[in-house]
């Protein structure tokens, strides 16, 4: 099962984070891209993973799409909605898009969100 977490960590952190694994991978301790996704607070993770985002990444991962338009009408939400909420996935990793037929295809590259929330924020 493929995974992506979702950190909520301060910018601070995040930057640490940043440079202590810029120095292993320069020092070659480290060979594999780690991928996850950063969020500065639950306030900036509540607005990534809103339910609607939610119910469009659970619909794609789960039926067979053959558009986003399709996917609008599926989800009975306004295309230009979902096509943002598409874009600001593809930009994340969590999304890829395919096109066949003029039309792009989104497709899931992950089978589960992991969100991490320390309790000391």
């Amino acid at each position: 099962m493929k995974t992506i977490e979702i950190r909520v960590e301060s910018l601070k952190d995040n930057f640490d984070k940043f440079k202590e694994i810029f120095k292993k991978v320069s020092s070659g301790e480290i060979t594999e891209k780690e991928e996850y996704i950063s969020v500065s607070s639950i306030k900036d993770l509540n607005k990534l993973l809103t339910p609607k985002r939610i119910e469009l990444l659970n619909y794609i991962k789960n039926h067979e799409v053959n558009s986003i338009k399709e996917l609008s009408e599926k989800l009975r939400r306004d295309y230009k909605n979902v096509y943002a909420d598409i874009r600001l996935f593809k930009m994340l990793g969590i999304i890829k898009l395919e096109r066949k037929n003029n039309n792009l295809i989104p497709k899931i590259l992950y089978d589960e969100l992991d969100i991490k929330i320390p309790l000391n924020i």
